[in-house]
């Protein structure tokens, strides 16, 4: 009748990882929100403390998909999101990678389409390409 102690720490398993992936998502947002093209990144010369509320490493990694991604980086902690909730709700493992997959085409075609309609965009201190 009840759960087998087996099928409840698969449960928590992923309760686990979707937290994780919920947890990773905000972050992500909340680094590309709080991007400074004055953080150090791979992509300028400054070496000072960064000015992401997320630390170095959200400077890094908001600077990273801002810089190949262009305005599209703010669909993938959405795609991370929805990610997060197939797993809470037990969707199986293909049907959450098959939505992250397909947002991740989205994503992409969307930075595409963005560059051929736009030239820059101020944000984060500076001006940034559209589409990447």
């Amino acid at each position: 009748m009840g759960e087998s102690s087996e099928a409840r720490a698969k449960s928590l398993k992923m309760e686990v990882v979707s937290i994780l992936v919920f947890g990773a998502s905000a972050f992500l947002l909340l680094a590309i929100l709080t991007y400074n093209t004055q953080d150090p990144s791979p992509f300028s010369t400054v070496r000072g403390a960064a000015l992401n509320a997320c630390g170095p490493v959200g400077a890094y990694l908001a600077a990273l998909l801002i810089e190949t991604l262009g305005l599209g980086a703010v669909l993938l902690p959405v795609a991370l999101a929805f990610l997060g909730i197939s797993i809470h709700r037990r969707d199986g493992g293909g049907a959450g990678i098959r939505s992250l997959a397909g947002m991740s085409v989205g994503t992409l075609a969307l930075s595409v389409l963005i560059g051929l309609y736009s030239v820059e965009w101020h944000f984060g201190g500076g001006r940034l390409l559209m589409g990447g």
